[in-house]
């Protein structure tokens, strides 16, 4: 349920459970930690791309894995996050349609993200009586502020790509693609280290307008 494209300097990860909205499962996060664990080693690799396959990103975990009996051991929802934090790969998340829970909070932790100018994101953790995880709570309100973060954490209020844009500090592009960032991804990532990577803000719609191809309008959050 994870799909994976070796695209030469990047790695292309696919949620690939169109069928569930690509909801998350045990098994899918350990199989996440591990191809972040293993790409962030391999130094060919200058950036890891994220996105969902069908017509959604991310429908959050699995809610019929809620009622798990948890173990002594980690669980995979946190496994996976850790892997996000230390890797040093920067990573690149495209983002269309549908974005929920743990699909919004690991945008958190990622280093660009590109969503289609009409995406729906939400975070239900409190409607579920759950606590939201990857310190999204204090992410959260760096990005939007304190007041905006508790409308959209406390009250579990859904939320577009394009407001989240209005709401943060970032600037926004209007795209025309739907299409993987893969070149863009390539073109500012020359070396493994994500802080150099700023470097590509320097003609940054230049490039993007050439490596996209008209589709869809799309908005930019940087991280």
């Amino acid at each position: 349920m994870i799909r994976t494209h070796d695209a030469g300097h990047w790695l292309e990860v696919i949620l690939d459970r169109p069928e569930r909205r690509n909801a998350l499962t045990g098994p899918m996060y350990e199989e996440l930690a591990d191809i972040i664990d293993q790409a962030d080693q391999n130094q060919k690799y200058r950036a890891l791309i994220l996105t969902g396959a069908g017509e959604h990103f991310c429908a959050g975990n699995d809610i019929s894995e809620l009622s798990n009996v948890r173990s002594s051991t980690e669980p995979p929802p946190i496994k996976f996050l850790r892997s996000l934090v230390k890797a040093d790969i920067p990573l690149i998340a495209a983002v269309e349609g549908h974005a929920v829970g743990i699909g919004v909070t690991l945008l958190l932790h990622a280093d660009f993200v590109y969503a289609a100018r009409d995406a729906r994101l939400r975070m239900p953790f409190t409607a579920l009586g759950l606590c939201p995880e990857g310190a999204s709570s204090h992410l959260l309100a760096q990005y939007v502020g304190q007041r905006r973060a508790n409308e959209w954490l406390l009250l579990s209020q859904a939320f577009s790509a394009e407001q989240a844009m209005e709401d943060g500090p970032a600037p926004i592009f209007w795209l025309n693609s739907r299409l993987l960032p893969c070149a863009p991804a390539n073109a500012c990532c020359e070396n493994r280290n994500a802080k150099s990577c700023w470097r590509y803000w320097n003609g940054s719609a230049s490039c993007l307008q050439t490596c996209w191809k008209a589709k869809k309008p799309c908005t930019f959050w940087g991280k």
